[in-house]
């Protein structure tokens, strides 16, 4: 009798704790790592994508941030300014969000987050600046 007790609050904790995956990365917070990475060290920001499905990964993991990063999101002169990631909603792919930054950025803009879910992470897979493609 002892057991029947524990096994159905056991099996609903087994339950809520499977379907939050606490130790998940979701969307948003997917956004918030992309934006702390874009404000501080910009040479790890390709590790916000999921690799097998990011075209451009090499490109965005290979080059020098001056190349890709500073071109799509100057950084500001002579502070380095920081940038902001509004997000609309967490629900749908892509994300539709608000970015601010720097003078140099000339924002605001709306930027599209595309994610692809691997396991229990959100990854990016891609990132539509305005209406250009700057990550596929």
């Amino acid at each position: 009798m002892t057991n029947k007790r524990l096994l159905l609050p056991l099996l609903l904790i087994t339950v809520t704790l499977v379907g939050c995956a606490p130790f998940a990365t979701s969307k948003r917070d997917r956004a918030l790592l992309f934006e702390a990475d874009l404000n501080g060290a910009r040479e790890f920001l390709y590790q916000n994508f999921l690799e097998s499905e990011t075209v451009d990964y090499a490109t965005i993991r290979d080059y020098d941030p001056g190349q890709t990063w500073d071109t799509w999101f100057p950084p500001g002169f002579p502070d380095p300014g920081t940038y902001t990631i509004t997000l609309d909603t967490f629900f749908g792919n892509p994300l539709e969000a608000t970015v601010d930054g720097p003078s140099a950025f000339e924002g605001p803009k709306t930027l599209k987050l595309h994610f692809i879910r691997s396991g229990i992470y959100w990854y990016l897979e891609g990132l539509t600046l305005e209406s250009t493609k700057i990550v596929d």
